[in-house]
């Protein structure tokens, strides 16, 4: 007879595979209770035993939930002080049984972490989890601790507890593990991943990410995740407003207009190298010569002026400095030309054109987002004043604008990796 001996390695390895069904809680659950032996012929007893599991499983899962947001803190607590007195053998049975009740949340990541770098045995990435994305969650907590008071912590914490993994903020984990970081950066090689991961635990989470940034450990999954998540950031649209100010210059027999300063908007979005504008632009003064047009069938001079522009622009950008672009832009877009009688109860008469404009531009570009850019343009125009002035020819304009492009997930996304422009 061949016997064999279900232990608790047994069933722990057995069940972890099948943990897309059970939750870890329910298989320790189950091998407490059910720590048992066979042979091969009784094969029918576990059967009867992975129907219960499968059954109850979700049971056990539902708690979970509950049972981290009850226990953790208290788990952060103990592991603090394990980690002061120096007490290897409480600090891994507690972040044992901590990791089964709540997963591996970043403080759990974060003192698991420390430990096999104490160690000695840190070999990246631990199973199921990422360590970008544990080092983005502490960033988030340290950016807390660093730069708001104790009473704005509290009411971040109060209404995201599950993602802090219920540890409260600035209590006694964060500054264990601080002070343990501290202490370990001296044991470990400057330049490795390691070094950098404690750093960033000991207060300087900034150089992690511009490590990433500058190119280290280019080969690693780790920097292969960095830059996906950096693309994947720098894709996304930005909301983009400006308004505007210039001079318009018509040139031909409609210079008979005189120039015109104009005043003006633009509303629309950066995706990439490339700016999608709705515009509107309002033209304002006298007309450089009294000008003839018809009204109500008669011939009159008139010199005032109003005219605008409506339309949509795109910009592409040729050159990317550090601190400003070079474009290239075009829109189309419909050219307005009103004219006015004297008099107290005036007519008036409104010319239409379609306009294609085109011309270079330059962009600088404020760390907080903001931007400032110059754009000589030139305007291909069709107005007609049929029986009064001529006004054949096209028109250029010298606009300034003074705007804002930003999306807040991206902006802080992309400074949290260590990225000042973009």
């Amino acid at each position: 007879m061949i016997l064999s001996y279900c232990r608790v390695v047994f069933l722990k390895s057995f069940f972890v595979k099948l943990d897309f069904l059970i939750h870890p809680a329910s298989y320790y659950s189950i091998i407490l209770i059910f720590e048992f032996r066979f042979n091969l012929f009784q094969m029918k007893n576990l059967h009867w035993l992975l129907f219960f599991m499968l059954f109850f499983g979700p049971l056990y899962a539902q708690d979970s939930t509950e049972n981290c947001a009850e226990k953790a803190e208290n788990y952060s607590i103990q592991v603090a002080r394990a980690m002061l007195d120096g007490d290897d053998e409480a600090l891994g049975l507690l972040l044992f049984a901590w990791e089964q009740e709540c997963g591996l949340t970043e403080p759990v990541f974060r003192a698991r972490a420390l430990q096999l770098i104490a160690a000695g045995q840190f070999q990246g990435a631990l199973e199921g989890t990422s360590i970008l994305e544990q080092a983005i969650v502490f960033e988030i907590r340290y950016r807390l601790i660093a730069e708001k008071s104790p009473a704005e912590r509290a009411d971040y914490y109060a209404f995201h507890k599950d993602f802090f993994g219920y540890v409260p903020i600035n209590e006694d984990f964060d500054r264990q593990t601080m002070r343990q970081a501290a202490r370990l950066i001296n044991r470990v090689t400057p330049g490795t991943i390691e070094y950098f991961m404690l750093e960033m635990y000991a207060g300087e989470p900034e150089r992690f990410f511009a490590a990433l940034r500058d190119g280290e450990f280019q080969e690693s999954t780790l920097a292969a995740e960095y830059r996906n998540r950096r693309d994947e950031l720098l894709r996304l649209p930005e909301f983009n407003i400006g308004i505007r100010a210039g001079m318009w210059f018509p040139m031909a027999d409609l210079d008979i207009l005189g120039s015109h300063p104009s005043l003006g908007v633009n509303v629309g979005l950066k995706k990439g190298w490339n700016y999608f504008d709705a515009v509107f632009d309002f033209r304002f003064g006298k007309t450089g010569n009294p000008v003839s047009i018809v009204l109500q069938d008669t011939l009159v001079k008139t010199s005032n002026f109003q005219g605008g522009y409506l339309g949509a622009e795109w910009s592409r950008v040729l050159v990317q400095g550090s601190d400003y672009n070079i474009e290239l832009f075009a829109g189309v877009g419909y050219d307005l030309i009103e004219l006015v009688e004297d008099g107290q109860d005036p007519d008036r008469i409104t010319f239409g054109s379609f306009s294609f404009s085109f011309g270079p531009a330059y962009r600088y570009i404020f760390s907080n987002r903001t931007w400032l850019s110059i754009r000589p343009t030139f305007s291909v125009l069709e107005h007609n004043n049929p029986g009064g002035s001529s006004f054949a020819g096209n028109a250029w304009s010298l606009t300034v604008s003074f705007g804002y492009s930003d999306n807040p997930r991206k902006s802080e996304g992309l400074k949290r990796l260590g990225y000042i422009r973009w």
